[in-house]
């Protein structure tokens, strides 16, 4: 209960303590007024309450969007991994925006705190909150989820584990998150990667029994049989219930992709491209030569990179668009060239088309949400597709459709209708290749059970699922969701009626299928940084699900302006709303804003009296201004504003 008269606040409600402070009291002068007068004078300090509190509800609005735009730029450049110093520029730009199409706004803008020190601090608490809010969701028992790791090496040659999360709640809210970035200090045997994994699941109090599936690399510290990553997890007996392991699928097509199909070929062409770009001098006199036509002007020969792959279909591409012209360059030089030779040709050709093809299924394959399902279901598709290509080179039946490259080599060649038993080989060799996927094979009907429930063959479920899957297979709702290749996720959110099944899909729809995640974020390794600075800026940049960015800092009432902000611009000041109190803690005010942290201020007995009593119970902002430099010393002046008196200097504080 607060007093209107004197803005006293009493702890309790009691009557009797109501009546002694009344009673101690007469002396002021309200209290001779009677009738009217009273009730006047009554109403007059209640409309200056109001207007007071009015007062600070404008403020506290304002500053609190002042401090939500600092959460949210920080977010942005934490997402798209960006340096924080460049928030200096970011605010430069801001303020030349507003300049020209909103300049009676611009001093919002000019003190807003955007600071790299701001920043960073909004960015660590950022992550904290995202991994706040996923130790909860991970922490209850009725969680499934999956892991997917990967170890790698950062520039400083400190090998890291970036382990990623998927769990499904019990209403299948998904979630795939940075679950955290474990650091080896010694060797990378899969004995320390488990031991740095249970060490994990320790801190985060994972609940290892609802442990689904791990997605892994097929490095041999990861899937050895022995003394393997996945071997030790489930010989250590964790209490899990049936651990599915999985081999990175997009490792796997890699591996197929890079097998010696046409080696030869490939050498030799390799050999074409890297004869032109290693030599500087050489390059230099090809592009001349590419200039003088037009179709060619603005065209050159790509550098083939063996690590990133996917640019050896571009490679052969461009080697046979740009033949003719290869051909010349390498006559100029007084040299042979392969491809002079037609068979070579055809040779590059097929290469070409079929690289192309395995370079697209790698595309499809990527993505931050791809279902498990979904991408087994890509790769048993090009496995049919490699057996109706080499139907097709059986019969001679080389369309632009299938072969675009090859059919359009033998049109030029004039040789379509022979028979290429090589490249049946080859097509056998690649058919071998895409056979490698057991771990996938062998899961194949509990996949199709939480993906296409209604396609199965009842006699081959699980005989406690027999009944429901008739069920569900008579559900037209169902059915045509299924058939509309809608989200399985609200598919089976809403078949409640499914207990059985709901439960089943669940498991399985938190696996992951590749490791892709961790191995486009290790990219970021290369930056020095702190292992704890690294794994803050890793959870607020790879986060994927929406996140409350202002739940944090609601309750924030003013804004926290940067000492650099305050210094730097001259003539402008950090302002603070400051009510009136028997006993002004400026000290507590300036401690609010990273001003008061940086220069340990402490203001002087004389100045809080000074300020306590221009203040005198009236509604005031407190100023802080930078007013100048001299030698290695800023100057930094406070004043006070309040409705009585427009200013007020209290000090000109000097410090380092």
């Amino acid at each position: 209960m607060m007093y209107l008269l004197c803005n006293t606040v009493l702890n309790t409600l009691k009557k009797a303590n109501a009546n002694k402070h009344y009673l101690t009291h007469k002396e002021h002068k309200y209290f001779a007024l009677e009738g009217e007068s009273r009730k006047a004078a009554l109403q007059k300090l209640k409309n200056e309450k109001h207007h007071q509190q009015a007062f600070f509800s404008a403020f506290v609005n304002q500053n609190s969007a002042a401090v939500a735009v600092t959460y949210k730029i920080a977010h942005i450049l934490g997402k798209r991994g960006k340096p924080f110093s460049d928030i200096e520029i970011i605010k430069e730009c801001i303020v030349e925006v507003v300049s020209m199409l909103d300049p009676r706004n611009i001093d919002k803008y000019i003190q807003l705190p955007l600071s790299r020190r701001t920043v960073t601090d909004r960015q660590h608490e950022l992550a904290q909150n995202v991994t706040e809010q996923l130790h909860t969701i991970i922490q209850n028992e009725d969680v499934y989820f999956s892991i997917a790791l990967d170890e790698s090496t950062d520039k400083t040659d400190s090998a890291q584990v970036l382990y990623f999360i998927r769990a499904i709640t019990k209403d299948f809210q998904c979630y795939e998150e940075l679950l955290a970035l474990g650091t080896l200090t010694g060797r990378t045997r899969g004995a320390d990667i488990f031991e740095n994994f249970k060490e994990v699941c320790n801190k985060l109090q994972l609940n290892v029994s609802n442990l689904v599936s791990v997605c892994t690399d097929g490095a041999p510290s990861m899937r050895g049989k022995k003394e393997g990553f996945v071997a030790l997890l489930k010989k250590e007996n964790l209490n899990l219930k049936k651990l599915i392991s999985f081999h990175c699928i997009l490792h796997q097509q890699n591996l197929c992709a890079k097998s010696t199909i046409l080696q030869d070929t490939l050498d030799r062409t390799i050999a074409i491209v890297n004869y032109i770009r290693v030599n500087r001098m050489r390059h230099r006199e090809f592009r001349q030569m590419l200039s003088l036509d037009e179709e060619t002007y603005s065209v050159d020969l790509p550098y083939y990179c063996k690590v990133r792959w996917l640019s050896t279909g571009q490679v052969l591409i461009k080697v046979l668009s740009l033949r003719r012209q290869i051909l010349n360059f390498y006559k100029e030089q007084g040299k042979q060239c392969d491809l002079s030779d037609e068979v070579f040709l055809r040779n590059l050709a097929f290469l070409s088309d079929m690289m192309t093809k395995q370079n697209n299924l790698n595309i499809c394959l990527q993505g931050e949400t791809r279902y498990i399902y979904e991408m087994w279901q890509k790769i048993q598709a090009f496995r049919k597709k490699l057996s109706f290509f080499k139907t097709l080179l059986c019969r001679s039946e080389i369309s632009a459709q299938h072969f675009p490259e090859l059919a359009k080599m033998l049109n030029e060649q004039n040789c379509e209708n022979k028979i290429f038993d090589e490249y049946v080989g080859v097509l056998d060799c690649l058919i071998e290749e895409y056979n490698r996927f057991s771990d996938f094979d062998e899961h194949t009907p509990a996949m199709k059970l939480a993906f296409e429930p209604h396609l199965i063959d009842k006699s081959e479920a699980p005989e406690e699922l027999q009944m429901k899957l008739i069920d569900l297979g008579e559900d037209s709702i169902i059915k045509s969701l299924f058939n509309a290749k809608k989200d399985p996720i609200e598919i089976w959110k809403n078949a409640v009626e499914y207990p059985c099944l709901r439960e089943h899909a669940r498991r399985l729809l938190s696996c992951f299928g590749t490791a892709i995640n961790c191995r486009q974020r290790r990219t970021m390794l290369s930056i020095k940084l702190s292992i704890s600075k690294m794994g803050s800026n890793y959870q607020t940049r790879f986060s994927n699900s929406s996140k409350d960015l202002e739940g944090g800092f609601k309750q924030q009432s003013v804004s926290q302006g940067s000492h650099k902000d305050a210094l730097t611009n001259s003539g402008l000041g950090i302002d603070l709303a400051i009510p009136s109190a028997p006993y002004l803690d400026l000290q507590g005010i300036l401690q609010q804003t990273e001003l008061g942290a940086v220069t340990d201020f402490r203001p002087s007995e004389e100045i809080q009296d000074q300020m306590q009593r221009h203040m005198d119970g009236h509604i005031g902002l407190v100023s802080i201004s930078h007013t100048g430099q001299s030698s290695s010393m800023e100057h930094m002046l406070i004043s006070v504003t309040t409705e009585r008196d427009p200013s007020l200097n209290l000090c000109n504080y000097v410090f380092p």
